[in-house]
């Protein structure tokens, strides 16, 4: 392969959409406005053509809206929804 050749694959490979595994899990984050805007840009395109990761956003997005609107009996305990927030960055460092 010649170097144009390789440095052409390594720009495609730097300028990929997100694959539906990718999306779906960094999904939060992109509803939630805490990506970068190109990682946004590359998310939108991908959402554009993907029926199926589109239908998954517009259901968490839902769901999150629905959330919202119930009424909580009682707060959640101490440190729970930071050990909640720790465990899913935990699983993304590992995923990554």
């Amino acid at each position: 392969m010649s170097f144009m050749g390789l440095i052409g694959r390594l720009t495609a490979l730097l300028k990929r959409t997100p694959d539906c595994g990718d999306v779906r899990m960094t999904a939060s984050d992109y509803v939630d406005g805490d990506m970068e805007e190109t990682q946004v840009e590359r998310v939108r395109v991908h959402l554009g053509g993907c029926e199926a990761c589109r239908a998954f956003v517009e259901t968490l997005v839902e769901t999150i809206r629905l959330l919202r609107t119930m009424k909580r009996e009682k707060p959640a305990p101490a440190g729970l929804r930071d050990a909640i927030r720790g465990r899913i960055a935990e699983e993304r460092r590992l995923h990554a």
